[in-house]
C-alpha cells in the first residue's frame, strides 16, 4: 500500500510539472491542485496579392492619320516605329494607325516624292555646259633667189610662216522649269478652307491635322457625317492632289 502511494504521488508530481499547475495545502490537509490557465495566442496571416495591369495596345501618328504632304513617324505598343518612305520617284509609302496597329498605304504622287513625303511643285533643271575648242594651223613658204654674175654666184633663200587659228564654241542652254499645282477655291462653302484664305490647299492640312478638335464643322467636316476625322484630312488631301473634284457634303 505504501509503494502504492509513493507511485501516486510521483505520478502526481509529473502531472504538476508537464501542466505547469501549482500545488495547495489545504487545512483538512488535503492536496489540492490549482491548474494554471495559459493565455490562447491567436496567428493571424494576412496574403496580400498583386495584379499587374498590362496596358491595352496604342499606336501613334505623329501626322494624325493619312497626310502624304507629310512625313510621318508611327509607334507601336512594344515599341515598333515605321517611318513613311518614297520607294521610288512618285510612289509614297504611307504608315497611319487604324484600330491601334499600323497599316501602310500607297501614294501616286503627281509631282514627284522626296523625303517621305509628296510634292505639290516639280523642278526640271538643264545643265548649261560651255565648252570651246582651239585648233592652230602653221604653214611655211621657202623662197629662193639666185643671182649669177661673171664673177660671183649669190643664193638668197627667205622663209615665210602663216599661222592659222580656227576657234569652235558649244553652247548648251539651261532651262528650269517649275510646275506647281494650281489651287483650288472650296468646291462649295467654305468646305476644306480651314485657313480661310479662299482655296484649299496643303496648308489647310496641315491646319486641320495640327487643330481638328477646334476646326469648324463648315469647314472641316467635308463628308458631312457631324465630326472631323481623319477621314475629312484624307478627302481634303483628295481635293488638293486633284483625285477628287468635290466633297460629300457639297452633294
Amino acid at each position: 500500500m505504501k509503494a502504492d502511494l509513493k507511485t501516486l504521488q510521483i505520478l502526481t508530481t509529473t502531472l504538476i510539472l508537464l501542466c505547469g499547475c501549482t500545488i495547495e495545502e489545504t487545512e483538512d490537509t488535503t492536496t489540492r491542485i490549482k491548474v494554471r490557465t495559459v493565455p490562447e495566442t491567436t496567428t493571424t496571416t494576412t496574403t496580400t496579392t498583386t495584379t499587374t495591369t498590362i496596358p491595352p495596345g496604342y499606336c501613334i501618328d505623329s501626322d494624325n492619320g493619312e497626310n502624304p504632304f507629310q512625313k510621318g513617324t508611327t509607334e507601336e505598343y512594344g515599341g515598333a516605329t515605321r517611318e513613311d518612305t518614297c520607294t521610288d520617284e512618285k510612289t509614297l509609302i504611307e504608315w497611319v494607325c487604324e484600330n491601334n496597329k499600323a497599316k501602310n498605304i500607297t501614294h501616286h504622287c503627281l509631282q514627284g516624292c522626296t523625303e517621305g513625303r509628296c510634292q505639290l511643285t516639280s523642278t526640271t533643271t538643264t545643265t548649261t555646259m560651255t565648252t570651246t575648242t582651239k585648233k592652230t594651223t602653221t604653214s611655211s613658204t621657202t623662197t629662193s633667189t639666185t643671182t649669177t654674175t661673171t664673177t660671183s654666184s649669190t643664193t638668197t633663200s627667205t622663209t615665210t610662216t602663216t599661222t592659222s587659228t580656227t576657234t569652235t564654241t558649244t553652247t548648251t542652254t539651261t532651262t528650269s522649269t517649275t510646275t506647281t499645282i494650281p489651287y483650288r477655291p472650296p468646291p462649295c462653302g467654305n468646305y476644306g478652307d480651314i485657313d480661310d484664305d479662299g482655296y484649299v490647299t496643303e496648308e489647310d492640312v496641315e491646319e486641320i491635322t495640327q487643330n481638328m478638335e477646334t476646326t469648324p464643322l463648315n469647314r472641316g467636316d467635308v463628308n458631312a457625317n457631324g465630326i472631323i476625322d481623319p477621314t475629312d484630312i484624307a478627302l481634303i488631301i483628295q481635293y488638293v492632289n486633284r483625285q477628287t473634284d468635290t466633297f460629300t457634303a457639297c452633294r
